[in-house]
């Protein structure tokens, strides 16, 4: 796929994602009353998700230090939605609701490809 087809399909297909993991998140968060950390990052997902397909699509393209750069981005953003919901609390998993899941497979789904693109573009060139 050329780069700029990986630009287009990496907006077109990211952004929809962010939007849904968002609107996931508010449901979430129930008018207060619900899981409210995964509000404070979805934002991070505008960026992360057309970031997480373009490095899928075109990882040869992206670099090293935007690719590592993207994942540290997440991993601290993770780590900012663990220590927000340990100081919530960890009581709205007891129950059956899948959609707590969801969001925590889609929130990941970005990250994925940047890591998979670092190792490849670590490989390419021998510092593997």
């Amino acid at each position: 796929m050329s780069q700029r087809g990986a630009v287009a399909s990496a907006i077109l297909l990211g952004i929809p994602l962010a939007l849904f993991t968002g609107f996931l998140a508010l449901g979430l968060a129930g008018a207060g009353h619900g899981w409210i950390p995964p509000i404070w990052m979805s934002g991070a997902g505008l960026v992360g998700f057309p970031a997480g397909i373009y490095a899928a699509l075109a990882w040869r393209t992206l670099g090293r230090g935007l690719a590592g750069l993207l994942l540290a981005i997440g991993v601290l953003s993770d780590l900012a939605v663990i220590l927000l919901t340990y100081n919530e609390g960890l009581h709205y998993f007891h129950g059956d609701d899948p959609f707590h899941l969801l969001w925590i497979g889609l929130w990941l789904s970005w990250q994925l490809p940047l890591l998979l693109a670092l190792i490849r573009l670590q490989r390419s060139t021998g510092d593997l």
